[in-house]
């Protein structure tokens, strides 16, 4: 019965997301999404995390991928990205919300009263290099300490090893930050500083002094990897990525944060 699934930590389940579309799943053109998507959970980590991976996500992701990059790419100031982004069209919104609302329920992480009602999506590229990032851009972050955000990634690009962790903070044993930890994560890091220094000066690649690398979900196009907004994560960034002018190469993805709305209850499942 969706909606009451359960994983065992560490275990993964695929789903049989079902091939009926509703009216806000119809073909969207470029916006369109696969009804047939190959989709799997896992529950990762001691929390446990609930990760949901689904491949050939969408029906024209290289239609979509072209007209990503013809936009115009600006830094964002009030955002710790390390690059440049371009705002996703509205039209996205709707079919994306009905793909990820019946996702989510086969994979039990919603419960069948809980949809997706709004979403901030961005066609995003890194371009910073491991030398010019700020301290707080060489650890892993959480997107947002509210349970009912989730993040989501779609990989536009086609490339491996580059895709996406989770990582568990040594000192705490945090591996999601909520409102009532936030603070003691915050001072529990300062006091990290103190003892091993400033964080080298690049990008969060595994396991290192003060994080345990917990899970990975490696870049494919057309993959999208779905995760409580809460959870303490890092893009996988190499070098590489900053050189040349050959577009197919930069590490194009949309990321969206997306929130949630429950009728009456508890919206999350993790």
């Amino acid at each position: 019965m969706r909606g009451n699934r359960s994983i065992a930590p560490g275990a993964t389940m695929r789903i049989d997301a079902g091939t009926d579309m509703n009216d806000g799943e119809k073909d969207e053109g470029m916006f369109a999404f696969n009804p047939n998507a190959s989709v799997s959970s896992a529950r990762v980590g001691e929390c446990p995390i609930a990760v949901t991976v689904a491949d050939n996500v969408l029906l024209r992701p290289q239609q979509l991928a072209d007209f990503g990059l013809g936009l115009t790419f600006v830094e964002d100031d009030g955002n710790l990205y390390p690059g440049v982004r371009a705002r996703v069209p509205a039209d996205f919104s709707r079919p994306f919300h009905a793909w990820l609302t019946r996702t989510l329920h086969g994979t039990g992480v919603l419960e069948e009263n809980s949809y997706i009602y709004d979403d901030a999506s961005f066609f995003s590229i890194v371009n910073k290099s491991g030398a010019d990032l700020l301290p707080l851009q060489r650890i892993p972050h959480y997107d947002s300490p509210d349970p009912r955000v989730f993040a989501a990634v779609i990989y536009l690009f086609d490339r491996a090893n580059s895709g996406t962790s989770f990582y568990r903070h040594r000192t705490t044993g945090y591996e999601k930050i909520s409102d009532d930890i936030a603070g003691n994560y915050k001072i529990a890091l300062n006091r990290n500083m103190k003892q091993f220094g400033p964080p080298a000066r690049e990008y969060t690649n595994g396991s290192n002094a003060l994080f345990e690398r917990t899970h990975s979900v490696d870049s494919a196009f057309n993959r999208i990897v779905i995760y409580s907004g809460n959870a303490l994560h890092a893009a996988d960034i190499d070098g590489s990525l900053f050189s040349g002018n050959d577009n197919s190469q930069w590490r194009l993805t949309i990321s969206s944060l997306i929130r949630t709305h429950t009728d009456g209850g508890v919206t999350l499942n993790d």
